[in-house]
């Protein structure tokens, strides 16, 4: 009766599911600053880092194999997403934490799809409150300006 929940499928909806949430966690935080990369560069990042393990699990279970070939290659790809949101304008740097927050998800993601719930959820109430609070302890100021057009207006 309770095999169903066993099977492939239904770990890979759950897992699926739990790595937007917890993407979406994070990307929420960092859309409320007005950040570059918001809820759904986040959500979009942790749902592929679980396909990616999830494809490597089921490549894994068909033919033999190695789980870890695809995983590996997604971290190159983020260094590069991460890289477009980094901003330098003078001496300052702005986008660093977003570019930060991008390989957090990713190995959030990464976490999920391989089974390591409890890492991924930890991993997250970390990254959510290293963000959220921590300019609080170390008296820096949240700069909440928008890096992107501020016309409000265009939706993409």
């Amino acid at each position: 009766m309770f095999d169903f929940f066993y099977t492939f499928e239904f770990q890979a909806v759950i897992k699926l599911l739990l790595g937007f949430i917890l993407a979406g966690i994070i990307g929420t935080e960092r859309q409320a600053l007005n950040k570059p990369a918001g809820f759904k560069t986040h959500s979009l990042i942790g749902v592929s880092s679980v396909l990616i393990m999830l494809c490597g699990e089921y490549l894994n279970k068909q033919y033999g194999a190695d789980v870890s070939r695809l995983a590996s290659q997604l971290l190159p790809g983020i260094g590069f997403i991460g890289a477009g949101t980094i901003l330098r304008d003078g001496f300052n740097v702005k986008g660093l934490t977003t570019a930060a927050s991008l390989l957090a998800v990713t190995c959030i993601g990464l976490s999920i799809g391989a089974g390591f719930y409890l890492g991924g959820i930890i991993a997250t109430i970390f990254c959510y409150f290293i963000l959220s609070h921590s300019h609080s302890f170390f008296g820096t100021n949240v700069d909440t300006t928008n890096d992107k057009d501020n016309d409000n207006t265009k939706q993409n």
